[in-house]
């Protein structure tokens, strides 16, 4: 499970998960003390109430959604933090606890007796529940920070799942799938190139790498153009019609000719009168007054 997350972790990325039902909520508690709710390793002291991770239905109201998203905030004050917000080079993060000295002891907590009230200039965020029966206490109480490998939270992310900023991450992947139905789209971009076809997974990768990289510079182009106010951002060369449809324009021009032609072969002047092939109809010659008998 945790084979692709260390290898993006080891190209420089840091995914953002959206978590499959059985991965959310309270799932696992690590060596530490450190309890693993949606991914995220959280304080032992957080409250009860704040383990179980409630799920929008898909045809839910945006004000039930705004509800949700405020319940995951309120579990913000009890993560356990990472030392400078991000993954070791090695994959692991280097924890402590809100309520430790390296946090200012943001919450309040029984088992850090530091943490209490009554500290000048300290501003308190929440209460952790203190662990009761744990002796020793867990090494995340007990210590100033822990180090927690990569296997034991590979789902570790920078935003808590469900707040407003989780959710505009996410999004961005509506961006990410629209640009390559650009890449592909005849109507709209089409980098790749007419008639070619690459086998294996090394070739479509390094192909793929290219077409994102064009697609990239023209829309860095696209964006230039805007900030210089240009109105007109075409192509100097424009793009022409399809193949089938030159065809069809071909096909008319054809079909028109012919008609011009033998229109002017069958229509003849015939006792002073204009025979129109195409209706039939016997048209006076111009300027003369209708004979009527």
């Amino acid at each position: 499970v945790t084979a692709w997350q260390r290898d993006m972790h080891d190209l420089g990325f840091t995914p953002h998960f959206l978590l499959a039902k059985e991965q959310r909520g309270l799932t696992h508690t690590l060596p530490s003390g450190v309890l693993v709710i949606d991914g995220i390793p959280y304080s032992p002291g957080i409250p009860e109430r704040l383990r179980v991770t409630p799920t929008p239905g898909v045809f839910e109201t945006r004000g039930t959604r705004a509800i949700a998203a405020d319940f995951y905030n309120s579990r913000a004050p009890y993560r356990i933090r990472a030392n400078g917000g991000r993954r070791q080079d090695d994959g692991s993060i280097k924890a402590y606890c809100a309520a430790s000295n390296l946090a200012g002891h943001a919450i309040d907590c029984a088992n850090k007796p530091a943490s209490g009230t009554g500290r000048a200039g300290r501003i308190e965020i929440g209460t952790a529940l203190p662990v009761i029966g744990a002796t020793p206490l867990p090494a995340i109480c007990a210590r100033s920070s822990v180090t927690i490998p990569f296997e034991q939270i590979p789902f570790w992310q920078p935003h808590i799942p469900g707040t407003p900023e989780h959710q505009w991450s996410v999004n961005r992947r509506n961006t990410i799938e629209g640009s390559y139905s650009r890449i592909k789209d005849e109507a709209t971009q089409s980098i790749r190139r007419g008639q070619i076809r690459l086998m294996g997974r090394a070739k479509m990768t390094f192909a793929m790498l290219v077409y994102a990289m064009a697609a990239n510079l023209l829309e860095v182009q696209r964006w230039q153009h805007r900030q210089d106010n240009v109105t007109d951002i075409s192509e100097a060369k424009p793009r022409q019609p399809r193949l089938h449809t030159r065809k069809r324009i071909a096909a008319k021009a054809r079909r028109e000719a012919w008609f011009a032609a033998r229109q002017r072969e069958l229509a003849q002047d015939i006792d002073g009168l204009l025979v129109d092939i195409k209706t039939g109809e016997i048209l006076n010659k111009e300027n003369d007054p209708p004979d009527l008998e």
